[in-house]
């Protein structure tokens, strides 16, 4: 048996003992079964030295209750890395007006926000109707700018770190196709929202004869969360701001793309989407017109690219859950779960185009 057999909800229900054991059996069952392609043999799970690991926390402060925040989400959040991982330096990077007395970090900035941009057209209704692109961005920016070790991990201010095995995984997959690895080494990447695709269900039975609509999600890597090197964290967040209106506001003047399945959004892409896309751009060339952007040669430059670039691992492996939004991978809906980016999918595709190319090198 292994943890892909369990919920993601009853694997965070497990103690940090617990959900370590899981992981370290599960290793040993995968590396038992290797020689499948859906296998990836992992060697001996050994953390990274915290005291070789910068932390920046990025975002809100978040300060309303949980069960498992009793104190408040952000303050737990930071708790639960000074047990996780002793030894980082911890750099809090929010806005002016945050409530951030008495927070324990390391480094604290409050930068001026750079606001947010509605990315909906007039009266749609939405959970978000902002584009939160550029916090994002220049957040992590400020936070990296201050980072003194080897290691940066990337989370947002509401993820909690149930165990410290993440960055284990970081030196496991050394083959790169060399005119796409435009990194020193692979940035780890989170799951969720990480996508392929998204795709369209049938919503009951008597729709269940309608064919099924995909529109591609390409260089769609999630934003929560990553673990670099430092000197590759900054090299993908080496970008400019979104043009604001311009990006969030692209498709107000534009006819939409026929494969869209959101008609009400008019954002030219997403912020993961315009982080990645915006590093391929800068250092192969490649240019991502917009979100929906579906021809052969953008889809497989995009599959290269994170196989190359990033090493996309399953929640229970990261060990981080939204104290916030209470995501679990696998409860994802349909059409998103099946245009997932998981382990398994980036894994195909590492061997797909790292290991079986032409160009392989070691790197």
């Amino acid at each position: 048996m292994t943890v892909n057999m369990i919920k993601h909800k009853n694997f965070f229900k497990l103690n940090p003992v617990q959900m370590v054991q899981y992981i370290i059996q599960d290793n040993a069952l995968r590396n038992a079964s290797s020689h499948h392609a859906t296998a990836p043999h992992i060697s001996t799970l050994q953390p990274i030295d915290s005291r070789e690991i910068s932390v920046v926390i990025q975002g809100p402060i978040f300060t309303h209750i949980t069960p498992l925040a009793p104190e408040g989400i952000t303050r737990q959040v930071l708790k639960a890395l000074r047990q996780h991982l002793p030894y980082a330096t911890l750099i809090l990077s929010t806005w002016k007006g945050q409530p951030v007395e008495d927070l324990d970090a390391d480094i604290t900035l409050q930068l001026d926000d750079p606001g947010t941009t509605n990315f909906y057209k007039p009266k749609a209704k939405a959970e978000n109707l902002y584009n939160n692109g550029n916090r994002l961005i220049y957040s992590t920016q400020a936070g990296l700018a201050q980072v003194k070790t080897k290691y940066t991990l990337k989370i947002r201010s509401d993820l909690l770190l149930f165990h410290p095995l993440f960055s284990s995984y970081f030196n496991q997959f050394h083959h790169v196709d060399a005119p796409w690895h435009v990194l020193e080494q692979r940035i780890i990447g989170f799951p969720v929202y990480s996508l392929k695709y998204e795709s369209t269900q049938p919503r009951s039975a008597s729709h269940k004869n309608r064919s099924t609509k995909i529109q591609p999600r390409p260089f769609h890597v999630s934003d929560w969360a990553y673990f670099g090197l430092t000197a590759d964290m900054q090299k993908l967040f080496d970008c400019p701001l979104m043009d604001e209106p311009a990006t969030s506001r692209w498709f107000e003047t534009r006819p939409k793309p026929t494969n869209d399945l959101w008609p009400d959004r008019l954002w030219r892409y997403s912020p993961e989407q315009y982080i990645v896309s915006n590093l391929a751009q800068r250092t192969l060339g490649i240019t991502l017109e917009h979100a929906s952007q579906d021809d052969a040669d953008i889809l497989q430059s995009s599959e290269r690219f994170i196989a190359n670039n990033f090493i996309i691992l399953d929640q229970h492996q990261w060990g981080l859950w939204s104290l916030k939004l209470k995501v679990y991978q696998d409860q994802l809906p349909p059409e998103l779960l099946k245009g997932l980016y998981s382990h398994q999918v980036w894994y195909r595709d590492y061997q797909k185009y790292s290991i079986n190319t032409p160009t392989l090198m070691e790197a």
